[in-house]
């Protein structure tokens, strides 16, 4: 697993080659992880406040030090691992066998999926959340695929 972060932050932006299917869930196993904890310490504390000044606003000016530290490096954590992830995933496609165009159903997902949480969207929310299921489930047959799996060979 550790292996596999490594190379993960090693390959940044590397869009050439392939990642094999361990190398994929391997990171996303510890991105979760890194995700779920910040965000745990993080909103925890938020929720604490929260509930002890019953307002939004006297929350943020009484939350502790160590809970916006935590939010602040999700943030900042989330928004460095946009490229390699994007990298992984087109790596990952490339290693099943499949063209490079299918990279597209990981756009779609991650537009669709975030499409609902800038608002206004109204009527369209439904068909925009099963775009977002119908390319999420696509996506994890195609993560779980052993190497090779789509060649033109086999």
């Amino acid at each position: 697993m550790i292996q596999a972060y490594i190379d993960y932050w090693k390959n940044y932006a590397n869009f050439k080659g392939q990642s094999s299917r361990s190398d994929y869930w391997w990171v996303f196993l510890a991105n979760l992880i890194i995700v779920w904890v910040l965000g745990i310490i993080g909103f925890t504390g938020a929720l604490m406040s929260y509930a002890e000044n019953h307002s939004i606003h006297e929350a943020v000016k009484g939350m502790s030090i160590i809970p916006m530290i935590a939010v602040i490096i999700l943030i900042l954590y989330l928004l460095a691992t946009i490229i390699p992830h994007l990298s992984l995933v087109y790596r990952r496609i490339k290693d099943t066998g499949l063209s490079g165009w299918w990279f597209l159903v990981e756009i779609v997902y991650l537009i669709s999926g975030n499409a609902n949480h800038l608002g206004g969207l109204g009527n369209v929310a439904a068909f925009d959340s099963l775009i977002s299921l119908v390319a999420a489930i696509t996506l994890i047959v195609i993560y779980c695929q052993p190497t090779g799996k789509f060649d033109k060979k086999n």
